[in-house]
C-alpha cells in the first residue's frame, strides 16, 4: 500500500489504499446507497433524455460519499487526488458487497480484522438461535438441525 508521500501509479496500488478510506461499516453502506441510486439517477437520464437526471446522478452519488467522508469517516475523499480510480473503486466496492465478497477483501487487505467478522458471525447464529428457540416455544414446531 503507498504511503501520502509516494504517488500511487496502478489502480492495483490504489485499490487497498481505497479501502483504507472507508474503514467504517456506514462509510460503506453510504457510499453503496449513494452510487446504487445515482446509477438509478444515470438510467433514468439515459431513458428519459434528461439532463436534470444526469446532474443528479453525479448530486447522489458524490454526495453521499463526500457526506460519508465528512460525518463519519472524517476523512479526505479519494475522488480529489485521484478521480477516475476513485469512480472505479466505488463500483469495484459495489460488486463486491452485492456478491458478498467485500468483508473479506477487508480483511484481506488488513482493513478489518478476521476477529470482527467471527464475532458477527458469532451474533448472527446467536440470533438465529434465539429466533427458532421463541418459534419452537410459541408454536410447538422445532427447528431442523443442520444434518
Amino acid at each position: 500500500m503507498s504511503t501520502d508521500q509516494s504517488p500511487i501509479r496502478t489502480y492495483a496500488e490504489f485499490w487497498p489504499f481505497y479501502l483504507g478510506q472507508h474503514r467504517q461499516r456506514r462509510t460503506r453502506l453510504i457510499h453503496v446507497a449513494g452510487t446504487s441510486l445515482g446509477l438509478l439517477a444515470l438510467v433514468t437520464a439515459i431513458l428519459s433524455f434528461s439532463g436534470f437526471w444526469l446532474l443528479m446522478a453525479l448530486v447522489i452519488g458524490y454526495g453521499a460519499a463526500w457526506v460519508a467522508h465528512a460525518f463519519v469517516e472524517h476523512n479526505r475523499p479519494a475522488t480529489f487526488s485521484y478521480p477516475l480510480w476513485s469512480l472505479r473503486g466505488d463500483f469495484h466496492m459495489l460488486w463486491f458487497w452485492l456478491t458478498g465478497r467485500l468483508e473479506s477483501e477487508l480483511v484481506r487487505y488488513n482493513i478489518i480484522s478476521l476477529g470482527f467478522l467471527l464475532t458477527l458471525l458469532t451474533l448472527c447464529l446467536f440470533v438465529l438461535i434465539q429466533y427458532c428457540s421463541q418459534v419452537q416455544s410459541s408454536t410447538g414446531l422445532r427447528c431442523r438441525s443442520m444434518p
